[in-house]
């Protein structure tokens, strides 16, 4: 097969990258149970369900894949609300998961160089997490 013209073919990091995405989506929607953390509906199926970052990738490449840095929201919530009315979510966060936000707090202002063997680092830790957090409920 040949190859598209004008496509670049992946890097490693960002094939790490990618996973490490994958596996902190399944994470956060698992842990919250398939349900909207805002208006509770469960279950959440498909591209209704939306794992959601509190601090955005763009402010912390470090807590990007954070499972503490996630909720699940449905796609209502997450779109029409989270993004639209941010004076009103950050606050609502803040005090439904106070204990999350103290640890992202902290977590936030530790610098971090993110390399391909922190990905590979990281997608290790994940996994073993997810496998900690399917036995545990």
């Amino acid at each position: 097969m040949a190859k598209k013209p004008g496509r670049k073919k992946k890097t490693k990091k960002q094939k790490l990258a990618a996973e490490c995405d994958q596996l902190w989506k399944d994470i956060v929607k698992f842990r919250d149970k398939y349900t909207c953390q805002k208006c509770h509906k469960h279950p959440l199926l498909g591209a209704n369900c939306h794992a959601s970052h509190v601090i955005p990738k763009s402010r912390s490449r470090s807590l990007a894949f954070a499972p503490l840095n996630g909720k699940t929201l449905c796609f209502h919530c997450h779109i029409n609300w989270w993004h639209k009315h941010p004076v009103e979510a950050g606050p609502w966060y803040r005090k439904t998961f106070a204990e999350r936000w103290q640890w992202l707090e902290v977590q936030e202002r530790i610098p971090v160089t993110i390399t391909e063997l922190w990905y590979s680092d990281h997608i290790k830790y994940l996994r073993w997490y997810f496998l900690l957090l399917r036995r545990s409920l």
